[in-house]
């Protein structure tokens, strides 16, 4: 984790700049009541980006999901598919699992 915290301070120091530029220091002289209140809502707003976050990584893990379904046994027209030794004629269905399982092979690495 100690590695992110260079790019998270550098990422904060562009915000302050980009707030002195667009603000002034102005915030730097309002109320504390003020303050307060745009500290709430900056946590306010954090659980509203989680959730953002969570419906995208639902959606993904959905589509594993819906991919795994098409995967778990061979084809009843391909019986002797090996995700090595496609047919030489692939339907919907072998396509499917060949090419993601080629992806888990040769992109993630994966058996």
């Amino acid at each position: 984790m100690s590695e992110y915290l260079p790019a998270f301070r550098r990422n904060q120091d562009a915000r302050l700049d980009s707030g002195k530029r667009t603000y002034g220091d102005a915030s730097f002289g309002w109320p504390v009541k003020r303050l307060l209140r745009e500290a709430q809502q900056e946590c306010e707003d954090i659980p509203n980006y989680a959730f953002i976050a969570w419906t995208r990584l639902e959606k993904l893990m959905e589509t594993a999901e819906a991919i795994e379904d098409m995967l778990p046994g061979s084809c009843p027209k391909h019986p002797k598919y090996t995700p090595d030794k496609p047919p030489r004629v692939c339907c919907e269905r072998c396509w499917m699992a060949y090419s993601v399982r080629a992806v888990q092979r040769d992109m993630l690495d994966m058996p």
